[in-house]
């Protein structure tokens, strides 16, 4: 099931599968939320550098995340809509 949280409250979730779906351009929202989940798995829905997150989250993942898996979406032209799943190092 999908539950919904603060960035804060994925310190004490379980160690499940963390899902972020378009988060917010230029916000530190991802970056949040990926500096506080201790699971393994990431699903990501977003451009990849382009119209979603900030760069530290970008950052993030190329440091500390392997990407397993790229899927290429439906999306509006001029964006390049991805999911991207990833497992940590």
């Amino acid at each position: 099931y999908v539950e919904k949280a603060e960035p804060s409250d994925l310190s004490t979730a379980p160690e499940n599968t963390l899902f972020l779906c378009w988060p917010p351009l230029d916000e530190p929202m991802a970056d949040d939320a990926l500096a506080n989940f201790r699971g393994d798995h990431l699903a990501y829905v977003g451009e990849w550098r382009g119209r979603t997150a900030n760069a530290a989250f970008h950052d993030r993942l190329e440091r500390d995340w392997n990407r397993d898996l790229t899927i290429s979406l439906p999306s509006w032209p001029g964006y390049r809509d991805e999911l991207l799943i990833y497992s940590r190092k």
